[in-house]
């Protein structure tokens, strides 16, 4: 990684010099002003924050410290099972719920291909945002709605086998509910596919969290079907939704 960094003296008419020098003459002191500007370059991957909001600093003080900045952050697992008669969530890596509980916030959790399931009967072309299906299988719920049940949902997921990149995999965001036979999607084909099999994602509220490993949702018939059980699948935590009225977890005022 490497770092160009440079300092600018807004009082020089914004002449840059080299980083961390104060050359230029001051006007006024009341009006002296300073930025930092930096341009990073990576080889691979970047994701997310070590410690989330804990590790973001504004004049070297953490934005939160201690749990918060993992607690009030999304978390995902790659390893979750659920029971739909139960509406029991259970991380198989017994982390996913750590150091959380229902009274930090409302949250939500998106549950790989754990709604429904077609088998046989999706299609859609390379290039297009359409998916059809052969019979009736998409519900007005599975779309999100803002203002509904599922307002503080992350979108719910299709995927969709065999019409991804290379013939892979492809898993979009439902944008619109068209039909019982079709919806619109997010991102395009990029194979045509026909009578193929497909998954929607279940997203749902957390009523309770029972231990590291394990929490139940709220019965998912605010979506317009029933869900099922799924082993071995990836799963999404949302943030804690939470009100103007609830104590503040950032050490800055304002």
């Amino acid at each position: 990684m490497k770092n160009l960094g440079k300092f600018y003296n807004l009082t020089n008419r914004g002449q840059a010099t080299s980083a961390g020098t104060t050359t230029g003459l001051v006007n006024s002191p009341n009006e002296y002003q300073t930025a930092v500007v930096y341009d990073v370059l990576s080889e691979g991957p970047i994701e997310g924050l070590v410690n989330g909001t804990d590790s973001i600093y504004l004049n070297q003080t953490p934005a939160t410290i201690g749990l918060n900045g993992t607690k009030f952050n999304e978390k995902s697992s790659n390893d979750v099972s659920y029971t739909a008669s139960t509406n029991t969530v259970v991380d198989n890596n017994g982390t996913l719920f750590t150091d959380l509980a229902t009274t930090d916030g409302t949250r939500t959790i998106r549950i790989v291909g754990a709604k429904k399931a077609a088998t046989g009967t999706i299609s859609i072309t390379a290039g297009s945002t359409t998916v059809t299906s052969s019979s009736n299988f998409f519900a007005t719920g599975d779309a999100l709605v803002i203002g509904s049940s599922s307002e503080f949902t992350n979108g719910q997921y299709i995927n969709i086998e065999g019409a991804g990149v290379g013939g892979g995999m492809l898993r979009a965001r439902i944008l619109q509910y068209i039909s019982q036979t079709s919806v619109r999607i997010d991102i395009p084909a990029s194979t045509t596919v026909s009578s193929a099999n497909a998954t929607i994602d279940l997203t749902a509220k957390i009523t309770s969290i029972t231990n590291n490993s394990t929490a139940v949702i709220a019965a998912p018939t605010g979506f317009g079907t029933d869900d099922r059980d799924v082993a071995n699948v990836k799963a999404f935590l949302s943030s804690p939704n939470r009100s103007l009225t609830d104590a503040p977890i950032y050490n800055h005022d304002n």
